[in-house]
């Protein structure tokens, strides 16, 4: 058991704790933090040379609260000495050690991409969840949104980032990239993800999102014709599921009564409540990506590295809202109880 200091014995006389205390307990709980740094050690600085290493759970759990809470480096920087919460997650006693400093997050980071270490953290913990029935099979929500990228040539090299791509969204254009993202209809779990640039089509990246044991997929009008694809049409296990895609507004029947009207926006309305679960896991990709101002930009690599992160924990972002309902985050924190066993 780690030795209190005068700050946790301060704090553990608050009336009670903030969402965000809970949101980390919860996360300290589920994450197989063993199994994480596992995965790191082999690739992390041995320290044989040069200043001491950081320790690999804190710079993880740096990185992590980076992630969730929509932080630049030095932004998490601050935060961690700002906020007793954090700094008791990220395991920094003031004591023994300061908080890393933000280039050293960047190397971190940085190290995590070029290894690939994120996309391996979100198969184990979607394998995990699968294991222990938290994931649900034979529906998946097919969605996409654009994640936005500055779009300025002031900076070193004179030019755009070539990995992005500007794309016309409406009446208005836009300059990024784009997230594909597959969820698990019934639980709202993120099982799949691609990134691409801006100006690739939805329907390009979906059959990447479709599971194998899928038999119904969901999606808007901007997957309208996604069963006569090449890819789709051609696969003996695709060209079976049954598609249930929105039409677009405007091509529904226009009649005198009103009546049968309405009874088309009806039942077009029951996939898009499906597909507005899947539409639940966009704002956590947008803050997740944080493409600084400066005329810098992540590679769509290094953002799917990011993203997949972010995904490990969307099955408490989706079920937190239904939690609350049927009684609060102690219900969350039930139900991943045997995570840790």
């Amino acid at each position: 058991m780690k030795q209190q200091t005068f700050s946790d014995i301060e704090y553990s006389y608050q009336k009670r704790k903030t969402k965000r205390e809970e949101f980390l307990d919860i996360m300290e709980d589920i994450i197989p933090w063993d199994k994480w740094v596992a995965l790191i050690r082999p690739l992390y600085y041995k320290g044989k040379r040069g200043c001491p290493s950081r320790g690999m759970e804190t710079m993880l759990r740096m990185y992590l609260v980076q992630a969730w809470f929509n932080l630049s480096d030095e932004g998490v920087e601050d935060a961690i000495y700002d906020s007793y919460a954090l700094r008791k997650f990220v395991g920094v006693d003031f004591l023994r050690e300061q908080v890393p400093d933000a280039t050293t997050l960047l190397h971190f980071r940085h190290l995590l991409e070029e290894s690939h270490v994120g996309r391996a953290m979100f198969e184990g913990i979607k394998r995990f969840m699968d294991e222990t029935g938290h994931i649900m099979h034979g529906d998946t929500i097919i969605d996409a949104t654009i994640i936005n990228a500055p779009s300025s040539a002031k900076n070193a090299k004179h030019a755009r980032d070539p990995e992005m791509h500007q794309t016309k969204k409406g009446k208005e254009w836009r300059f990024g990239m784009k997230i594909h993202v597959g969820v698990d209809a019934g639980t709202g779990a993120v099982v799949a993800l691609e990134a691409t640039a801006a100006n690739v089509h939805d329907i390009a990246a979906a059959s990447k999102l479709i599971r194998e044991d899928d038999t119904v997929v969901y999606g808007d009008s901007g997957y309208l014709g996604i069963e006569k694809r090449p890819e789709i049409a051609e696969d003996k296990h695709l060209s079976k599921i049954d598609y249930r895609i929105n039409r677009r507004p405007g091509k529904l029947h226009r009649m005198k009564d009103n009546g049968g009207q309405n009874w088309e926006r009806f039942i077009e309305h029951q996939p898009v409540i499906r597909t507005q679960q899947g539409r639940a896991s966009v704002p956590v990709f947008e803050g997740a990506m944080r493409f600084p101002q400066n005329g810098l930009s992540w590679s769509c690599e290094e953002s799917q590295q990011s993203i997949g992160v972010v995904c490990d924990q969307q099955p408490v972002f989706a079920g937190a809202g239904r939690a609350q309902v049927s009684g609060g985050l102690g219900l969350i924190r039930a139900k991943y109880a045997h995570f840790t066993e």
